[in-house]
């Protein structure tokens, strides 16, 4: 699909002093390809998938990163494990785990000084074999979905790995 350049001004003029512009319909037409290619782009959900490792006993960092702008003030996010369980609620940037699933409670942090920055990672400590799998937290106002893969390991690897930076451990 070709964009036609279209003469704006006479909307606009149009709107200072109240008088129907007059346009012809291939401009109307190009119009309502505008008005349809920007529903499309804004229908469109984010996805983004990340690979985290720990050792049992140990805590580990789940991020959950957004930086594409239009984040209001005041933002509900949603962390649900592999069973869809309920790992931490933050509701209007406050974290709220009256609804968290029991074999999380008291192990999940979050970092609420950082939510306006678009950061809604958490850390999950006390690490259990059990809790591998892939973690979803989703952002409602802004349709973003981030996956993290939680890879817990028996505690004999030999490097300690923290988001994407891998250490040697001794």
């Amino acid at each position: 699909m070709v964009l036609k350049e279209v003469d704006w001004t006479q909307y606009f003029d149009a709107l200072k002093d109240d008088r129907k512009p007059q346009i012809d319909r291939e401009q109307e037409n190009h119009k309502l390809e505008v008005i349809c290619i920007f529903v499309v782009f804004t229908l469109t959900t984010v996805t983004s998938n990340d690979q985290v490792t720990g050792d049992i006993g140990g805590d580990a960092l789940l991020p959950c990163f957004y930086n594409g702008g239009g984040l209001p003030g005041k933002v509900t996010a949603y962390w649900r494990d592999k069973d869809d369980n309920n790992v931490l609620d933050i509701i209007q940037n406050v974290p709220n785990n009256s609804s968290q699933n029991s074999k999380f409670k008291g192990r999940v942090t979050s970092f609420p000084d950082l939510y306006k920055k678009g950061n809604f990672s958490i850390v999950l400590k006390n690490l259990q074999k059990q809790d591998s799998g892939v973690y979803q937290c989703d952002i409602i106002a802004v349709d973003y979905t981030n996956k993290v893969t939680l890879t817990v390991s028996d505690g004999d690897s030999s490097c300690c790995c923290f988001y994407y930076y891998c250490f040697y451990c001794y």
